[in-house]
């Protein structure tokens, strides 16, 4: 299941940021030279962090993330046909209702399925939540590219139980 979101450009990732993902935010944030200190970097990432997620709520396509689990779901129920990829099946369809049930566990369970690159609108909210009535966003830390870069670092550091087996 895992694997399949990650081929579909998806990954799994907790909706709360983890230690690991918000020290991975940024290599270059150095502590003591900053404005910010340790707590305050931690309060920016994680209000970036929820923000896009917010954001990837409300634009999001959940009948596809659905139809690529349910197609997971198919091929591992039946590994024999594994070899017939050219074949069009619908087979994956039977396995909807699981797969909203798993895509609504995982959410509770605190888990998202996330781009694995952040969209236009989930920098945008990034944005509009760091530089709120500002004229010079790219100086205190709302520069779009900044801010995909650190959401690209932090899905890379997710934790081992959100990453395929190998």
């Amino acid at each position: 299941m895992v694997k399949s979101f990650e081929l579909s450009g998806y990954a799994i990732a907790p909706r709360d940021p983890a230690e690991a993902m918000i020290g991975k935010a940024d290599s270059s944030f150095q502590a003591n030279r900053s404005l910010l200190g340790p707590r305050g970097f931690r309060t920016y990432v994680s209000t970036i962090w929820k923000a896009m997620v917010e954001a990837w709520i409300g634009t999001r396509d959940q009948q596809l993330m659905t139809d690529i689990l349910s197609m997971a779901l198919a091929r591992a129920s039946s590994p024999g046909r594994k070899e017939q990829v050219s074949m069009m099946d619908n087979s994956y369809r039977r396995f909807s209702k699981t797969s909203e049930a798993i895509l609504a566990d995982l959410e509770k369970g605190g888990y998202m399925i996330l781009p694995d690159e952040a969209t236009p609108h989930m920098v945008a909210a990034a944005v509009a939540q760091t530089a709120e009535h500002r004229a010079n966003a790219k100086a205190i830390g709302a520069d779009p590219k900044y801010l995909k870069a650190m959401y690209e670092n932090m899905l890379g550091a997710r934790p081992k139980e959100c990453r395929p087996l190998d």
